[in-house]
């Protein structure tokens, strides 16, 4: 039975080690920045997981609504700025779907960037633009 799971801050989960989603990384997520108490681009996100669901052939039964419910729900217990996470994970026949939080990170004042010549892209792997 595929389920939705929310999970607040301090809460653990149980994964079961011989699920795909967790001895393959069989799954998906998406972060999305709640603003000032605001989600924002839910419906991307939701379109962008469905759609990554639909071509790794993860089981992905959830309602978008009962999804965003979860989220909402997690959120109103969270500070106005945070990030809310989803995972999917494949499971044996069925799949979890997880709301989580994470606490914003701190950026330094200055930022670098070295780009290298020898990190080439496979822009043609299954992989390519799902998270």
């Amino acid at each position: 039975m595929s389920t939705i799971v929310i999970i607040e801050p301090g809460d653990t989960v149980e994964l079961d080690p011989a699920s795909s989603g967790l001895a393959h990384g069989y799954g998906i997520f998406e972060t999305m920045r709640v603003r000032s108490g605001r989600l924002e681009l839910w419906d991307s996100h939701w379109d962008r997981l469905t759609a990554s669901a639909a071509s790794l052939l993860i089981d992905c039964p959830f309602c978008k609504e009962d999804v965003l419910d979860a989220v909402v729900s997690l959120g109103r217990k969270l500070p106005a700025d945070v990030l809310i996470k989803i995972s999917l994970l494949r499971e044996k026949g069925s799949s979890r779907l997880m709301v989580y939080s994470r606490p914003l990170s701190t950026l330094p004042d200055e930022i670098g960037l070295h780009l290298g010549q020898f990190a080439p892209v496979n822009q043609y792997s299954m992989l390519a633009g799902h998270k």
